[in-house]
């Protein structure tokens, strides 16, 4: 059985979350052509549109993107501070 495109282009999106028409960022683009791009895994082409797709996946609940866009040090992947 062949893997469907969905979950080859866009895998932090679940195959049973909808994806929006427009982006969440505010761009006035389509999701698919915005940040449904950085998400399928494209670089981010400056800070602003990584912010922008940060922005889209909190707003989708894709906390693997978050995760992997966050900082190697960041409290996000270790807690909030140590005890």
């Amino acid at each position: 059985m062949e893997t469907p495109c969905f979950a080859l282009c866009f895998p932090f999106v679940s195959m049973t979350q909808t994806l929006p028409e427009s982006c969440h960022c505010d761009s006035a683009r389509n999701y698919r052509t915005c940040c449904g791009l950085l998400h399928a895994g494209q670089p981010a082409p400056d800070a602003e549109s990584l912010m922008r797709s940060r922005y889209s996946a909190y707003v989708l609940g894709l906390e693997d993107y978050l995760l992997l866009t966050s900082a190697a040090d960041s409290s996000a992947r270790t807690g909030y501070g140590s005890t």
